[in-house]
């Protein structure tokens, strides 16, 4: 198991829209978002005793501060689908409140689970602020605390129907920690794919096919280009997008050239992308979000070629 997308997938289960804890507006209740991201962070310790664990930020569902429910994202590092049912198996049997679902994700490898409420006992449905004008502090703080609650009840639940009550929890592969932040949002989405030229950016093409939880980010592909590989010469543009013509001696990294673009390497190309990420490790050893990208990109090559795949570039 690799890793989720760089921008995490997130399923809508309501006509309400999405709200990320991530975002800048002003959460209403902080507490009470803190203590539900509490809650989600014992689900994340749970889930990990099964495999090392790799989780999305909290994400609600609805308009704040009226939330219908909320999504929570997570991807298995080293773990198979069997991982999986057997959570799904779970969440399945489970009877809350709320009206939970398992939902999968790409290639049956990351998963999400929603939970959204079925009247308006922890958020009301009325997506308009004014709703909860006739509601006194108390029921509002009623309100949060019944859904915290629930966490509570579905992860006990949980521990009991995994069996793992007790167990030591699975550290992340350190192979991982070179990333950062696995939920940094990128501008290409990257997927390991057995056929590169059938390939649709929902429909996998094997049983191997995965995609990753990372990406590029503006920063890393501006950086190995523009700074290390001199394509800034002759750019007028402060925030460039695209670079015109090959850069000598690196055919394969020339097909980044527009962040709007997809790219492909094909199995057979693997070798000589990480060839030439090699080559400049040495030239941008004094520029550390060059060697980012770099060690990003080395690491992408890795995994293609234990997977015997080829790397697909999704662009913005």
């Amino acid at each position: 198991m690799r890793t989720l997308s760089s921008l995490v997938i997130l399923i809508g289960l309501s006509t309400g829209g999405m709200y990320s804890v991530a975002d800048s507006n002003p959460m209403p209740d902080k507490a009470a978002i803190e203590q539900t991201q509490a809650r989600l962070d014992r689900l994340t310790h749970i889930l990990s005793r099964l495999a090392p664990v790799r989780a999305a930020p909290l994400s609600l569902l609805g308009s704040a501060p009226n939330f219908l429910g909320l999504n929570y994202c997570w991807k298995f590092e080293g773990g198979g689908p069997d991982l999986y049912s057997r959570v799904a198996h779970v969440i399945n049997d489970f009877r809350g409140t709320m009206r939970w679902s398992f939902n999968p994700q790409f290639s049956q490898k990351g998963a999400c689970i929603a939970a959204v409420a079925t009247s308006g006992a922890f958020y009301t449905p009325v997506l308009d602020s004014q709703s909860l004008s006739g509601q006194t502090e108390d029921d509002r703080a009623g309100s949060h605390s019944s859904f915290v609650d629930e966490i509570d009840r579905l992860c006990s639940f949980m521990e009991s129907g995994l069996g793992v009550v007790g167990e030591e929890r699975k550290l992340p592969n350190k192979e991982t920690s070179i990333l950062g932040d696995p939920y940094e949002f990128g501008i290409y989405e990257v997927t390991l794919v057995r056929d590169v030229k059938g390939f649709h950016s929902s429909t996998p093409t094997s049983d191997v096919d995965e995609r990753l939880d990372f990406g590029l980010t503006y920063d890393e592909w501006y950086t190995l280009f523009f700074q290390i590989l001199k394509k800034s010469e002759g750019q007028a543009e402060l925030h460039p997008v695209d670079f015109q013509g090959k850069v000598d001696g690196y055919p394969i990294l020339s097909r980044l050239n527009d962040i709007h673009d997809d790219a492909a390497v094909e199995e057979s190309e693997v070798g000589e992308l990480e060839s030439e990420c090699l080559r400049l490790e040495e030239i941008s050893k004094d520029n550390a979000m060059a060697q980012k990208c770099l060690r990003k990109l080395l690491l992408i090559c890795h995994w293609a070629k234990d997977l015997k795949t080829g790397i697909y570039f999704s662009g913005e």
